[in-house]
């Protein structure tokens, strides 16, 4: 009987070592292709991955060779396969040039519409990023407004708008057209998103051959752009067309609306009426709102927490994975390291008090739960939080409205905190005020995950009631 060992292919492009330096080795079947590169005649040709020869760095270029091989081998590999090697990780500028010259891609087609173009963007994006991350980002949000598709709350589906871009063919004047209609459908940083992926996808594009080398339509400079756009009317999240002065201003105050965060008095606040809501399920995810006020940590770190991951003999916790519902994924963090968080008396207190409380606590069971026992998501979250709402529509074709404020909103209502600001303002308090109450930013960098650019950017609130030294 053949063995499974001996049905499998055998890998024709190995990883050796040459002088402490890791190469890939191709097989003689390739001498013909890597001859038209310029590269040296061999009987076996090597290429150079400027990788030490460590344990590490050899499981990395091992699978390097795999995904070359299997990409070259596919009966579709002119779709699958890499020629600038970015895919992969390796490769040079002028590598990747002779390599796109020499493989024979599809002709471009004269009259290729921005939909094909993104979605063979979106075969070779997949593999480059998280998979949340290309679910929700580049597969829905990007996707959506590319088509001109909108959610409407009322049909509880996604409407199309008629003013989406995804069947324009790519000519000369299509990015200044996307300008226009994406800004019509979108905010003004989804557009932004949008228009950088497509860059992306137009230079990748004319890399592999499949469109003609001209100037990439998507970049647009200011100068390009209509600036009436910002003066335009807009549709608002129920599909109305709106004048411009009728939405938040999202201008000069930018800054601060990434930046703001609530008062120690505030956390406190929100905190509490939690504890003292009215409805069980605001209740039993007070723990949890106090948990992320008091760390500061990404939600879905906070869905993803076990017990295992708590050591109260050593004092501290640690941020290992996070769990995204609408994936069903429990992933690395997002910036794919392990996060040593050191407990302090307000956070052990809760945590035991949680541990008390709960008939789960083996070391794989999670941290936070729903009442059902069921795992938490930012839906589960955004419900109790902010107001929601929808529409019943009985037999007779009569609407009736049905509005839920949630904790925070109802307290912003009643003029009890200074404003509403959405769930994630739980890391912007955090980080906040303990950087106004003196702890290094190095030290917040290091057990929020971010640097201090970052913190600096993104998350140092400003303290109102500070003033400026006389010096």
């Amino acid at each position: 009987m053949t063995s499974a060992k001996n049905q499998s292919p055998r890998c024709t492009i190995g990883v050796y070592s040459d002088k402490g330096s890791l190469r890939l080795s191709f097989s003689t079947r390739y001498n013909a292709l890597l001859e038209q590169l310029g590269q040296s005649v061999r009987r076996q040709h090597t290429f150079a991955l400027n990788l030490s020869d460590t344990e590490q760095n050899r499981k990395r270029a091992t699978q390097v060779a795999i995904d070359i091989e299997a990409d070259l081998q596919h009966k579709d590999w002119t779709k699958l396969f890499d020629p600038t090697f970015a895919k992969y990780g390796i490769g040079d500028a002028k590598f990747a040039q002779k390599m796109g010259e020499l493989i024979q891609m599809p002709q471009a087609k004269v009259a290729m519409t921005v939909g094909e173009l993104w979605e063979d963007y979106l075969l070779w994006k997949e593999g480059q990023v998280q998979p949340t991350t290309f679910k929700k980002h580049f597969k829905r949000t990007i996707t959506n407004a590319i088509k001109g598709l909108k959610y409407d709350k009322t049909n509880g589906k996604m409407l199309d708008t008629d003013i989406g871009i995804y069947t324009l063919p790519l000519d000369a004047t299509i990015g200044e057209k996307a300008v226009v209609l994406l800004q019509k459908n979108v905010s003004s940083n989804c557009s932004t998103n949008a228009l950088a992926a497509l860059r992306e996808a137009y230079d990748r594009a004319v890399n592999l051959g499949k469109i003609p080398p001209t100037k990439n339509p998507f970049v647009v400079t200011k100068s390009e752009t209509n600036s009436n756009q910002a003066y335009a009317q807009k549709q608002d999240e129920n599909g109305v067309w709106r004048e411009w002065w009728e939405f938040e201003e999202a201008t000069d105050d930018e800054y601060l609306k990434d930046t703001r965060h609530y008062t120690l008095t505030e956390r406190d606040t929100i905190i509490r009426a939690f504890y003292e809501a009215d409805t069980a399920s605001k209740r039993h995810a007070a723990t949890l709102i106090e948990f992320l006020f008091l760390t500061g940590c990404r939600h879905g770190e906070a869905f993803g927490l076990r017990w295992k991951d708590i050591s109260f003999e050593r004092d501290y916790l640690r941020f290992s994975k996070s769990f995204d519902k609408q994936t069903r994924t429990t992933k690395c963090t997002k910036t794919d390291t392990i996060r040593m968080f050191k407990l302090y008396p307000p956070l052990t207190e809760l945590l035991l008090r949680i541990q008390s409380a709960s008939t789960k606590v083996g070391k794989n069971d999670l941290v936070f739960t729903l009442m059902s026992g069921g795992k938490y998501g930012s839906d589960n979250l955004d419900e109790i939080w902010r107001e929601r709402g929808y529409t019943y529509t009985s037999k007779s074709g009569e609407k009736t409205k049905y509005t839920y404020p949630g904790i925070v909103t109802q307290l912003a209502q009643e003029g009890v905190i200074g404003g509403y600001l959405v769930p994630y303002s739980t890391r912007h308090t955090f980080i906040t005020l303990q950087a106004q109450a003196g702890v290094s930013l190095p030290l917040l960098a290091a057990v929020c995950g971010n640097s201090v650019d970052v913190i600096n950017r993104h998350y140092l609130g400003i303290d109102k009631n500070a003033g400026l030294i006389s010096i």
